[in-house]
């Protein structure tokens, strides 16, 4: 698995519409990695999906599931696939139905929007039921 270039490559995506082989190749790419449950591989969807917003594509995976799977994992995250905060910003504000839908993404949303990224912010998760 060559993580990293994912990330560079999305990182570097630039374009206004992908020709028919390169569709082709985009589907190819979900269809491979779709069994891939690593925390990079998850990281990786999310900085594909967030190159290719501005082309409407049908992603070939659930962005909702990835974040959630990317956020239950990121302290198995390397460092070359991690998302920045703006990336993360921007795919809450993608997932708007994801928003306080569990104590894991307020308090993830918490630490993103703090003054500042050195501030930790922790919120108990609710107790269950009886």
């Amino acid at each position: 698995h060559h993580y990293d270039e994912v990330v560079r490559i999305a990182a570097a995506f630039g374009c206004d519409e992908l020709s028919s082989s390169e569709h082709a190749q985009w589907h190819a790419l979900g269809v491979e990695t779709a069994a891939d449950r690593h925390a990079d591989a998850q990281a990786c969807r999310l900085h594909l999906s967030v190159a290719v917003a501005p082309l409407g594509l049908r992603l070939p995976w659930d962005m909702r599931e990835a974040y959630l799977q990317f956020l239950l994992l990121r302290s198995h995250c390397s460092a070359d696939c991690l998302l920045p905060a703006e990336t993360e910003v921007l795919i809450l504000r993608m997932l708007p139905d994801l928003d306080g839908s569990s104590w894991l993404t307020l308090n993830r949303r918490r630490v993103l929007e703090a003054p500042s990224h050195d501030v930790v912010v922790t919120v108990e998760p609710p107790p269950l039921p009886p």
